[in-house]
């Protein structure tokens, strides 16, 4: 209500102001340009004090501010030394940590949206502390307060890296049970999924030995690149999360399923030998809006062509008509 009166005993004081220039012009008593000027000042003053209602000096921030809004630590320095590909997990905010993720790859983003998979991951076995499900996220450092309030880096050496061959498939009944099996499961030998996350048939025990290798050769957003070497047909383990809307997985350059395994990641099955492995997100909407949006050019294109083209002719009628 009071919000409402100093509003509407605003607005009066405004409408008299104005008045009180076009009476005095009218009377001669200022010219005409003081009359445009006084109105022109009411206006900036009406707009201004609206407009500062929304934007104000606490709606801007400095340029530093914004170009670093986080300060580097001790911490982030000694980790950002290792050039390898790794997550980094800061226990005291969560998934949800916008620092950790401005100087790291961390495992949840910085996103009010996250992938349902990974924020029931966080809910219910990484907020709980089990190592074994941040050890196949890759998460090589963990970021943790010392005793003197200082931040102070852990270094996991039992992160499994970015992909890796089980040497067996455990097959449950359900998402459940996959959940409950991630407690006390060993990520680097055993594969968890259901039937439905399978989408071929796939053996249930694999041999591994010590020369099996799997390693990311290239990694962009929507390409990784992985090379492998296995004298034996495998199941490799990705720490990439599973997503099925528009990632296709190929083999020396042959298109294979991926299957979904440990509730969240991916899996491919490697036969035997030296091949490279490619990862690339290449969602079908994107292509069939870029399709669309190909003919609406082209109709665009038509009818402008069409709308000169009968220009050219109505004005060409003109001028017979005339001569």
């Amino acid at each position: 209500k009071s919000m409402y009166s100093a509003d509407v005993l605003r607005s009066i004081i405004l409408v008299l102001l104005t008045a009180l220039a076009l009476v005095l012009y009218q009377y001669k008593k200022i010219p005409q340009w003081g009359m445009q000027v006084a109105i022109l000042v009411l206006i900036f003053f009406d707009l201004g004090g609206i407009a500062r209602r929304y934007v104000n000096k606490d709606s801007f921030a400095d340029r530093y501010m914004v170009n670093n809004p986080f300060d580097i630590t001790p911490a982030d320095q000694q980790i950002l030394k290792d050039n390898s590909y790794y997550r980094v997990y800061e226990p005291e905010v969560g998934i949800n940590g916008a620092r950790t993720s401005y100087f790291h790859h961390s495992i949840g983003g910085y996103h009010a949206a996250k992938p349902r998979r990974m924020q029931e991951l966080f809910d219910y076995q990484i907020a709980k502390g089990n190592m074994n499900v941040l050890n196949m996220l890759n998460v090589k450092y963990l970021i943790l307060r010392n005793q003197q309030g200082g931040q102070q880096p852990m270094h996991n050496d039992k992160a499994l890296g970015n992909a890796w061959f089980v040497s067996k498939l455990s097959i449950e009944n359900s998402d459940n049970e996959v959940m409950q099996r991630l407690e006390d499961f060993n990520p680097q030998q055993e594969a968890l999924a259901t039937l439905k996350d399978l989408k071929t048939p796939l053996p249930q025990q694999y041999t591994v030995d010590s020369t099996a290798t799997i390693s990311l050769k290239s990694y962009k957003p929507d390409v990784l690149e992985y090379e492998s070497k296995n004298s034996n047909a495998g199941l490799a383990v990705f720490s990439e999360m599973y997503y099925p809307h528009g990632w296709k997985a190929t083999i020396d350059g042959k298109e294979v399923p991926i299957y979904q395994v440990d509730y969240a990641l991916r899996a491919l099955s490697v036969p035997a030998g030296n091949h490279q492995i490619r990862f690339a997100f290449k969602p079908e909407v994107v292509s069939i809006g870029s399709k669309i949006a190909l003919v609406g050019y082209v109709l665009l294109a038509i009818w402008g062509a069409v709308i000169v083209g009968g220009a050219i002719m109505i004005a060409r009628g003109l001028r017979k008509q005339k001569s």
